[in-house]
Parts: C-alpha cells; sequence; structure tokens
C-alpha cells in the first residue's frame, strides 16, 4: 500500500488506517441513525397528532349528523301537527256552514211565516 507520500505502508500502519477508516464510518452510520431515530418520533407525533384530530372531527360530525336528524325529525312532527291542525280547522268550517245553512233555513223560514 502506498501512503500520500510515495513510501509503503506497514501491515499494521494499514490495519491501523482501516480501523480508523472503519470507526468513522460507524461514527456516521451512529449519527444517521439517530438522526433517523429522531424523525421516526417526529412522524409517530404528528401522526398521533393527526389521528386524535381525526377523531374529533369525525365524532363532531357524528353530533352534526344527529342534531341535523334531530332537526328533520321535528319539521315532520311539526307538518303532522300543522296538517292535524288543518284537518280540524276544516271540520270546524263544515260544521259552521251547516250551522249558518241551518240558521239562514230557520231565518227563511220565519220571514216567510210572518207574510
Amino acid at each position: 500500500m502506498v501512503k500520500p507520500g510515495g513510501y509503503f505502508m506497514m501491515s499494521n500502519e494499514f490495519q491501523m488506517a482501516v480501523l480508523q477508516e472503519l470507526k468513522s464510518i460507524n461514527k456516521r452510520i451512529n449519527s444517521l441513525d439517530k438522526r433517523i431515530n429522531s424523525l421516526d418520533k417526529r412522524i409517530d407525533d404528528m401522526d398521533k397528532k393527526y389521528t386524535d384530530r381525526f377523531n374529533q372531527l369525525e365524532a363532531r360530525q357524528d353530533e352534526i349528523y344527529n342534531i341535523v336528524k334531530a332537526i328533520e325529525h321535528s319539521n315532520q312532527v311539526a307538518r303532522s301537527e300543522l296538517d292535524s291542525h288543518n284537518i280540524k280547522i276544516s271540520k270546524l268550517e263544515g260544521k259552521f256552514r251547516k250551522v249558518a245553512e241551518a240558521f239562514n233555513e230557520d231565518d227563511e223560514a220565519h220571514k216567510v211565516s210572518n207574510l
């Protein structure tokens, strides 16, 4: 093996240089591992945060859906009650007409008998 200065390395020197280079590579790998672990933790934190947020939105959507269903039911009940009132009013109108007709017949009969 030739050193940068142009002479041959001894076997021991070569082994030490290789070991030094391996230690340097190992340090860089350890540094990359730490960075990857840090990124994994950040991703896990973000995943938990967005999962929690999604669950909150889902619960809120369920609440809104239930409110809409309650309003829809309330409207159906109100429409039904209105229809019921309209039917009662129509029946009363019919009864008033009959009474008015009977009253008018009695009044006309009374007028005729006074002649």
